[in-house]
């Protein structure tokens, strides 16, 4: 193992890149009461991994066709990329060298990218979180929450894939398991995956032509939401303790107030349309039913994120405005 370790090392450090703060926690800051799980600071030291990777000048730059084929049989093996313990783990280097490498760069790369064969690397090697950060865009968001449901939530690749593109009910494999054969909800490192994601694709949004963009690479914020909302709710066999919780997040989160202001309207409006938004285009026996009544989330909450976007983007749509308002207000 002692050649693929080499190989990374010499690659990252003739790039310019400073290994040494490739650390497992760049910053131990106190966790503050919205971020007591630790769900902010997971979310920043992705972050900080992509930033000095991303920042690295040296002058015949990363090849990451050898840094990640290194990698992936690093990883296979079970086997670290190097020998210091609080520097990163190799799938969470992987991970972010996948999404350095699958975007687009301001500068002519030295090394141009085989896209082709490091996704067939990856099929191989049978690692879903590096094929998505490497695709990137909407399509790399399904695989990376297919990979939180395949390893944290024991799903098949085609089963996770065909819950979170609205082609089935999630909930439909809980319902013959009794309530009491439930275990408690307890966040885990799968569910930090699923709200890092939401807190790079949703509660970031801060344009309004971030709505519906369809640019290359770029995800819509509604579309965001209802993935990772979709892959939250598979994930917890306990789906009503498990969706308390998030209502209790989002609040939080999002700042919402008693009088049902926030600070982070875009956001607010993008939950709303994924939450109460019936997808019409699945076609299966729940697509009338939208996703705050599968997961269980409480009126006066899915009211107060309407009420909190209300004038700012349409986000109530018109089946419940116009012909229905007390499927929300009743």
């Amino acid at each position: 193992n002692a050649c693929p370790r080499e190989l990374v090392l010499a690659c990252l450090e003739s790039g310019g890149c400073d290994v040494a703060s490739l650390r497992i926690n760049p910053e131990q800051d106190a966790l503050t009461s919205v971020d007591k799980w630790g769900i902010l600071e997971f979310h920043r030291s992705i972050n900080h991994t992509r930033e000095i990777l991303a920042a690295a000048q040296g002058p015949l730059g990363i090849d990451y066709d050898i840094v990640i084929s290194a990698l992936l049989l690093l990883e296979q093996r079970c086997d670290r990329w190097s020998n210091v313990e609080t520097l990163l783990s190799t799938q969470d280097l992987l991970n972010a060298s996948c999404y350095a490498a699958g975007r687009r760069s301001k500068n002519e790369p030295l090394h141009p990218l085989d896209g082709p064969t490091l996704m067939s690397l990856c099929y191989v090697a049978g690692n879903i979180q590096a094929g998505a950060n490497l695709v990137g865009g909407e399509d790399g968001l399904i695989l990376e929450c297919t990979s939180i449901l395949v390893h944290g939530g024991g799903m098949k690749i085609d089963d996770a894939e065909a819950f979170l593109t609205v082609e089935g009910n999630p909930t439909e494999s809980l319902d013959m398991q009794a309530k009491t054969d439930r275990p408690p909800f307890e966040v885990t490192d799968w569910h930090r995956q699923i709200l890092a994601l939401l807190e790079q694709h949703v509660m970031g949004v801060r344009k309004y032509g971030d709505f519906d963009s369809g640019r290359r690479g770029n995800i819509d914020p509604v579309f965001g939401a209802k993935i990772c909302l979709r892959a939250w709710m598979r994930l917890n066999q306990n789906v009503d303790e498990s969706s308390k919780w998030m209502v209790q997040w989002l609040r939080q989160r999002l700042e919402i107030s008693d009088d049902a202001q926030s600070s982070h309207r875009l956001a607010c409006a993008a939950f709303v349309r994924a939450l109460i938004w019936p997808d019409k285009s699945s076609g299966t026996k729940d697509s009338n039913q939208c996703l705050a009544e599968q997961m269980g989330f409480p009126r006066t909450f899915v009211i107060e994120l309407s009420h909190s976007c209300c004038g700012l983007v349409e986000a109530v749509p018109k089946e419940i405005w116009s012909t229905s308002p007390q499927r929300v207000y009743g």
